[in-house]
């Protein structure tokens, strides 16, 4: 994309691709049981549009301010272990809804969704220190200090 779009500097990048990231992950699902092509449209318009929009956005942005790198650097490290760590407990979840036939009001889905996401978070900060950094410092030692 850097080829093809000059950056901008975008004021506010990291607030504003939140913003734009909290909004399209709302919305999980469009369209009932019957309307397929609904949720399909949306799909396709977040993939193919708005995700482009908001890494072009991000990558105008300046880290400003020691908080701000922090965080950043924070969401960065947790990154790839919370992709790996977060489908189980979708499926957990899914198991739980589908097997249990249980029903959740909206009051408590909020809070069972930010139960989630806060042992999502705490799970992936959990591997990313007592697994990921440890191995990568184990496997530098053997394969870079043989050079």
């Amino acid at each position: 994309m850097a080829r093809s779009v000059k950056l901008k500097f975008t004021k506010n990048a990291f607030f504003t691709t939140s913003i734009l990231l909290i909004i399209l992950f709302a919305f999980p699902r469009l369209g009932g049981t019957t309307e397929h092509w609904q949720n399909a449209f949306y799909e396709c318009f977040t993939l193919m549009i708005m995700f482009p929009v908001v890494i072009l956005l991000g990558a105008g942005g300046k880290v400003v301010g020691e908080k701000a790198n922090r965080l950043c650097k924070f969401l960065g490290d947790i990154s790839y272990p919370i992709y790996i760590t977060h489908f189980p407990l979708v499926y957990v979840y899914m198991a739980w809804i589908v097997n249990g036939k249980h029903t959740l009001e909206e009051s408590q889905s909020w809070i069972l969704g930010f139960v989630i996401v806060f042992i999502s978070i705490l799970l992936a900060y959990c591997f990313m220190k007592f697994y990921d950094i440890p191995v990568r410092k184990w496997l530098s030692k053997k394969l870079i200090s043989k050079k």
